[in-house]
């Protein structure tokens, strides 16, 4: 009675720290997994724009074009959200050219639809 009485004890403090691993563990994964809507959820001021009567002609192909004269030597461009809503910015991922042969660095710059204007820019995790 005794061995098993130990056991248990030991049992239960093992499976304890095993949960409070696969706790933190599934919490740290979750965070990519929903990167969007955290980003959304902190960055709402930026990333909501007020619908306009006048917006440009072709927004996407503006975006497009600031893009390129900003980042010159980019090795691609990504749309985020091509679902976005009326009253949300658009998002694009850039694949910038780090002149290395196997790496490159990730940007993210955002645009509102309406005037064209960049909300936010930049490197990954350096937004401005």
């Amino acid at each position: 009675m005794k061995r098993t009485r130990r056991l248990f004890t030991v049992n239960s403090w093992l499976g304890l720290i095993t949960g409070i691993f696969l706790l933190l563990l599934g919490l740290s994964g979750a965070v990519p997994v929903f990167r969007h809507e955290l980003d959304q959820l902190a960055n709402r001021n930026v990333l909501t724009v007020k619908p306009t009567d006048q917006s440009l002609a072709n927004p996407v192909s503006r975006c497009y074009q600031t893009i390129i004269e900003r980042y010159p030597n980019l090795d691609g461009i990504a749309w985020l959200n091509p679902g976005a809503g009326q009253s949300e910015a658009y998002d694009f991922r850039l694949y910038l050219n780090d002149v290395q042969l196997f790496t490159y660095d990730l940007g993210l710059i955002t645009f509102d639809p309406y005037t064209g204007v960049i909300l936010r820019g930049g490197k990954l995790g350096r937004h401005r």
